[in-house]
């Protein structure tokens, strides 16, 4: 039997409540530190999990050679540094997505990695998430034949209470929401269609949490709560009084291969999911809702027009957890094996890193890809807010890639 990871989680946020649940039930992975600077979270922790050793201080992780892993779960723009120290002090790493809030540091986590010759994780759980998971198998068994345009929208219902009340809408904290929150949906089709984003050109504006009325500049930001009586948008109290971000966004993709893609980001509509449509030169596919209970479905013959009626419905369905599929009316099944957190991604996530340290296994995310994805969020934003022209991406410094 191997013996357990012993990890060090830095931030005690919202992330990390997640990741410490999922934790629990995962093999091999043992959480013996965690590390924020704020008396009360560090409190929140060990009455959350009795026992746990709380630490104000990056060093108590860095100076314990005991500690062979790290999740850093911080603020988007502390990702690059503390990731670095981390991997420089030779612990294989987890940083949570985005990889950092500017090319630079995304750059500079990578070198770190090449540097220390350790694992780089990118926490980019949306691949594991049961409808990527089923976009990519129809894509990869061609289904729809060779991909040759994706268009992806994101409904974000709870965008005014996640990021326009505190650091998420200051693009010094958070790289604006086309990095923080893009890269989400831009990593998981790279992962789908099997390529990389070579040039964006994007429009965008503030368009309703600009007028809603701020809290003083002085006062703290309200705890983030995810609260549907929160409506109309307009009507959203205490707002960063600081808030440079677009709350309204729109990118033209230009992948790799010349496939064409088109992502849109909307923070105050009244629902909150995600729709993926992938063509193809022989038919398309498209999820309706993205979570257990939705369902992706595939067209490969031709219409007179519109048909609810598709050539195969994909139900996205969960596994038990002894990871045998529930019975749901299909030959499909996809990799969800239960339990809380994004649809049992964070859990499968935390699985595949330690499998990864562990065995040498090929991890499923790849640093790589979500440095190209932070790269293409900088240039989106570069290009709303000159002159809306397509800008290329640029391509990562040259360095020896890791052995793991």
């Amino acid at each position: 039997m191997m013996k357990p990871l012993r990890t060090a989680v830095v931030g005690a946020g919202q992330r990390s409540r997640e990741l410490l649940a999922a934790a629990q039930s995962v093999a091999g992975m043992e959480i013996v530190l965690v590390i924020d600077p704020s008396a009360t979270a560090r409190e929140r922790v060990q009455e959350q999990h009795p026992g746990m050793v709380a630490a104000s201080g990056l060093e108590a992780a860095l100076a314990d050679h005991s500690i062979e892993a790290a999740l850093v779960l911080t603020p988007d723009d502390t990702h690059a540094s503390i990731g670095a120290a981390l991997l420089e002090a030779g612990k294989h790493v987890m940083v949570d997505k985005p990889l950092a809030t500017t090319i630079e540091g995304a750059d500079a986590l990578l070198a770190a990695a090449a540097r220390a010759d350790r694992l780089l994780y990118p926490g980019h759980n949306m691949r594991f998430m049961p409808v990527v998971e089923i976009l990519r198998r129809v894509v990869t068994e061609g289904m729809i034949g060779t991909p040759q345009a994706v268009w992806t929208r994101h409904f974000v219902g709870r965008g005014g209470d996640y990021f326009f009340r505190d650091w998420h809408s200051e693009s010094a904290r958070s790289g604006g929401l086309l990095v923080h929150k893009a890269c989400h949906d831009l990593d998981a089709m790279c992962y789908v269609l099997g390529t990389q984003i070579s040039a964006v050109q994007a429009i965008g504006t503030n368009a309703v949490y600009h007028r809603c009325p701020p809290r003083a500049v002085d006062e703290p930001a309200p705890a983030v709560v995810n609260d549907v009586r929160h409506w109309p948008p307009t009507a959203l109290p205490e707002v960063n009084p600081a808030m440079d971000v677009e709350d309204l966004s729109m990118v033209n993709i230009v992948f790799e291969g010349g496939i064409m893609g088109s992502y849109a980001q909307c923070h105050f509509t009244p629902d909150y999911w995600r729709n993926y449509c992938v063509i193809g030169d022989a038919g398309r596919v498209e999820n309706i809702g993205d979570e257990a209970g939705g369902g992706v479905l595939v067209w490969s013959r031709r219409r007179h027009g519109f048909d609810p009626q598709p050539d195969l419905r994909l139900p996205i369905q969960e596994l038990s957890a002894s990871g045998t599929a529930k019975p749901a009316g299909s030959a499909w099944s996809t990799g969800n094996r239960g339990g809380a957190g994004h649809d049992g991604s964070d859990r499968r996530l935390l699985e595949d890193f330690v499998s990864a340290v562990r065995t040498g296994s090929q991890p499923r995310t790849d640093a790589l890809t979500a440095r190209n994805v932070v790269a293409a969020g900088v240039m989106a934003r570069r290009s709303l807010r000159g002159d809306g022209r397509l800008l290329e991406v640029p391509a990562p410094l040259s360095f020896p890639a890791p052995a793991h």
